[in-house]
Protein backbone atom coordinates (compact mmCIF):
# COMPACT_ATOMS: atom_id res chain seq x y z
CA UNK A 1 0.00 0.00 0.00
CA UNK A 2 1.55 3.36 -0.98
CA UNK A 3 0.87 6.38 0.57
CA UNK A 4 1.63 10.14 0.52
CA UNK A 5 1.60 11.82 4.00
CA UNK A 6 2.49 15.41 3.24
CA UNK A 7 0.16 16.89 0.50
CA UNK A 8 -1.43 20.78 1.04
CA UNK A 9 -4.30 22.51 -1.15
CA UNK A 10 -5.36 25.45 -2.67
CA UNK A 11 -8.04 25.35 -0.25
CA UNK A 12 -6.45 25.10 3.15
CA UNK A 13 -2.72 26.58 2.55
CA UNK A 14 -1.90 29.48 1.63
CA UNK A 15 0.55 28.20 -0.61
CA UNK A 16 -0.84 25.42 -2.43
CA UNK A 17 -1.46 25.78 -5.39
CA UNK A 18 -3.52 22.25 -6.84
CA UNK A 19 -7.21 21.92 -5.47
CA UNK A 20 -8.15 18.54 -2.86
CA UNK A 21 -9.86 17.22 -6.16
CA UNK A 22 -6.99 17.66 -7.86
CA UNK A 23 -4.71 16.26 -5.62
CA UNK A 24 -6.28 13.05 -5.23
CA UNK A 25 -7.06 12.53 -8.51
CA UNK A 26 -3.09 13.01 -9.50
CA UNK A 27 -2.67 10.93 -6.55
CA UNK A 28 -4.78 7.91 -8.16
CA UNK A 29 -3.43 8.10 -11.34
CA UNK A 30 -0.05 7.61 -9.93
CA UNK A 31 -1.01 4.70 -8.20
CA UNK A 32 -1.34 5.51 -4.80
CA UNK A 33 -3.28 3.74 -2.21
CA UNK A 34 -3.89 7.08 -0.25
CA UNK A 35 -2.82 10.57 1.37
CA UNK A 36 -2.90 12.71 4.10
CA UNK A 37 -3.99 16.28 3.85
CA UNK A 38 -1.14 18.33 6.09
CA UNK A 39 -2.63 21.75 5.94
CA UNK A 40 -0.48 24.38 6.90
CA UNK A 41 -1.92 25.06 10.70
CA UNK A 42 -5.85 23.84 9.74
CA UNK A 43 -6.69 20.56 10.07
CA UNK A 44 -9.83 19.05 7.77
CA UNK A 45 -12.88 18.30 9.61
CA UNK A 46 -13.35 14.23 10.39
CA UNK A 47 -16.65 15.31 8.55
CA UNK A 48 -14.94 16.45 5.52
CA UNK A 49 -12.37 13.57 5.68
CA UNK A 50 -15.15 11.06 5.90
CA UNK A 51 -17.04 12.79 2.41
CA UNK A 52 -14.06 12.82 0.65
CA UNK A 53 -13.56 8.55 1.62
CA UNK A 54 -16.82 7.62 0.53
CA UNK A 55 -16.73 9.62 -2.47
CA UNK A 56 -13.05 8.50 -3.58
CA UNK A 57 -13.28 4.91 -2.04
CA UNK A 58 -10.90 2.05 -1.95
CA UNK A 59 -8.61 5.42 -1.87
CA UNK A 60 -8.05 6.14 1.45
CA UNK A 61 -7.58 10.32 2.67
CA UNK A 62 -5.87 10.22 6.64
CA UNK A 63 -5.78 12.85 9.09
CA UNK A 64 -2.84 14.98 9.67
CA UNK A 65 -1.69 18.82 9.89
CA UNK A 66 1.73 20.62 9.76
CA UNK A 67 2.18 22.82 12.79
CA UNK A 68 4.28 25.83 13.08
CA UNK A 69 5.30 25.96 16.62
CA UNK A 70 5.74 28.53 18.78
CA UNK A 71 9.00 28.22 20.68
CA UNK A 72 11.12 27.47 17.37
CA UNK A 73 8.73 28.40 14.37
CA UNK A 74 9.72 24.97 13.23
CA UNK A 75 7.56 22.68 11.48
CA UNK A 76 5.92 19.88 13.14
CA UNK A 77 3.83 17.31 10.71
CA UNK A 78 1.15 14.90 12.88
CA UNK A 79 -0.76 11.88 11.42
CA UNK A 80 -3.58 10.45 13.24
CA UNK A 81 -4.67 12.92 15.55
CA UNK A 82 -8.31 15.05 15.41
CA UNK A 83 -8.53 18.44 16.41
CA UNK A 84 -4.79 19.59 16.89
CA UNK A 85 -5.05 22.81 16.09
CA UNK A 86 -7.14 25.78 17.21
CA UNK A 87 -8.13 28.31 14.45
CA UNK A 88 -11.23 30.45 13.24
CA UNK A 89 -13.83 29.15 10.59
CA UNK A 90 -12.67 31.07 7.63
CA UNK A 91 -10.64 29.67 4.78
CA UNK A 92 -6.93 30.18 4.70
CA UNK A 93 -6.47 31.89 8.02
CA UNK A 94 -5.58 29.85 10.66
CA UNK A 95 -3.39 30.74 14.48
CA UNK A 96 -1.36 27.97 16.03
CA UNK A 97 -1.25 28.10 19.63
CA UNK A 98 1.03 25.24 19.97
CA UNK A 99 4.37 24.87 21.94
CA UNK A 100 6.43 21.65 20.89
CA UNK A 101 6.30 20.25 24.34
CA UNK A 102 2.70 20.94 24.82
CA UNK A 103 1.92 19.23 20.75
CA UNK A 104 4.59 16.56 21.38
CA UNK A 105 2.10 15.63 25.22
CA UNK A 106 -1.19 15.88 23.30
CA UNK A 107 -0.05 13.59 20.35
CA UNK A 108 1.73 10.74 22.65
CA UNK A 109 -2.10 11.17 24.69
CA UNK A 110 -3.73 10.54 21.53
CA UNK A 111 -1.89 8.00 20.07
CA UNK A 112 -0.55 9.66 17.06
CA UNK A 113 2.43 9.90 14.74
CA UNK A 114 5.18 13.10 15.02
CA UNK A 115 7.53 13.91 12.50
CA UNK A 116 9.35 16.91 11.73
CA UNK A 117 9.40 17.80 8.06
CA UNK A 118 11.85 19.19 5.82
CA UNK A 119 14.84 19.25 8.85
CA UNK A 120 17.54 21.83 7.76
CA UNK A 121 16.00 23.19 5.19
CA UNK A 122 16.50 26.83 6.66
CA UNK A 123 19.62 26.57 8.36
CA UNK A 124 22.25 23.20 9.58
CA UNK A 125 19.97 22.98 13.07
CA UNK A 126 17.03 21.74 13.98
CA UNK A 127 15.70 24.39 16.47
CA UNK A 128 12.86 22.45 18.16
CA UNK A 129 13.17 20.78 21.39
CA UNK A 130 13.75 17.08 19.58
CA UNK A 131 15.88 15.71 22.41
CA UNK A 132 13.75 16.15 25.42
CA UNK A 133 10.84 15.69 23.16
CA UNK A 134 12.06 12.75 20.51
CA UNK A 135 9.80 12.65 17.21
CA UNK A 136 9.03 9.59 15.78
CA UNK A 137 10.69 9.97 12.03
CA UNK A 138 12.34 12.30 10.43
CA UNK A 139 11.70 13.14 6.81
CA UNK A 140 14.26 12.49 4.58
CA UNK A 141 13.09 12.72 1.02
CA UNK A 142 10.72 15.49 -0.19
CA UNK A 143 10.04 17.59 -2.79
CA UNK A 144 11.20 20.65 -0.74
CA UNK A 145 14.45 18.64 0.84
CA UNK A 146 17.88 19.57 -0.94
CA UNK A 147 19.35 16.59 -1.88
CA UNK A 148 22.51 17.94 -0.17
CA UNK A 149 20.64 18.04 2.88
CA UNK A 150 19.72 14.29 3.35
CA UNK A 151 23.46 13.21 4.51
CA UNK A 152 22.55 15.78 7.59
CA UNK A 153 19.18 14.31 8.11
CA UNK A 154 20.59 10.97 7.83
CA UNK A 155 22.90 11.38 10.82
CA UNK A 156 20.73 13.15 12.79
CA UNK A 157 18.24 10.60 12.46
CA UNK A 158 20.60 8.19 14.05
CA UNK A 159 22.13 10.28 16.43
CA UNK A 160 17.98 10.48 17.49
CA UNK A 161 17.45 6.84 17.20
CA UNK A 162 14.62 7.67 15.08
CA UNK A 163 13.54 6.14 11.69
CA UNK A 164 13.79 8.60 8.38
CA UNK A 165 10.40 8.78 6.03
CA UNK A 166 9.57 10.41 2.91
CA UNK A 167 6.80 12.24 1.49
CA UNK A 168 6.24 14.99 -1.63
CA UNK A 169 5.52 17.75 0.74
CA UNK A 170 3.12 18.42 -2.69
CA UNK A 171 1.62 22.18 -3.26
CA UNK A 172 1.08 21.06 -6.57
CA UNK A 173 -0.39 17.99 -8.32
CA UNK A 174 3.10 17.46 -10.45
CA UNK A 175 4.79 16.53 -7.51
CA UNK A 176 2.15 14.41 -5.47
CA UNK A 177 3.51 11.14 -4.95
CA UNK A 178 6.99 11.64 -5.70
CA UNK A 179 8.18 10.38 -2.62
CA UNK A 180 6.16 8.12 -0.62
CA UNK A 181 5.80 5.24 1.79
CA UNK A 182 4.89 1.69 0.61
CA UNK A 183 3.45 0.19 4.03
CA UNK A 184 4.13 -3.86 4.42
CA UNK A 185 0.65 -4.30 5.61
CA UNK A 186 -2.68 -2.54 4.65
CA UNK A 187 -4.04 -0.08 6.64
CA UNK A 188 -8.03 1.28 6.72
CA UNK A 189 -7.88 3.53 9.51
CA UNK A 190 -6.10 6.70 11.12
CA UNK A 191 -5.19 4.16 14.05
CA UNK A 192 -3.79 1.35 11.43
CA UNK A 193 -1.68 3.82 9.82
CA UNK A 194 -0.48 5.21 13.25
CA UNK A 195 -0.32 1.63 14.06
CA UNK A 196 2.11 0.78 11.22
CA UNK A 197 4.07 3.69 11.47
CA UNK A 198 5.25 3.34 14.99
CA UNK A 199 6.51 -0.16 13.96
CA UNK A 200 8.55 0.80 11.25
CA UNK A 201 6.53 -1.36 9.18
CA UNK A 202 7.10 0.98 5.63
CA UNK A 203 9.40 1.62 2.99
CA UNK A 204 10.94 4.30 1.16
CA UNK A 205 9.57 4.10 -2.34
CA UNK A 206 9.39 6.92 -5.31
CA UNK A 207 7.70 7.29 -8.29
CA UNK A 208 9.87 5.65 -11.66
Amino acid sequence: MRVDLHVHTYEYSACGISTEREQIEMAITCGLDGIAFTEHGFQRAQSDLERLNKKYAPFKIFTGVEVNVLDSYEDVLVIGVPDMTEYNNRPREYKSLWKYDKLYEFVRKKGGFIAIPHPFRFADEVKTNVFDFIPDALELKSYNIDPSREYLIEKFAKKLGVKTMVASDSHHKHVTGMHHLVMHNAVQTDADLVRELLSGRYDHGALQ
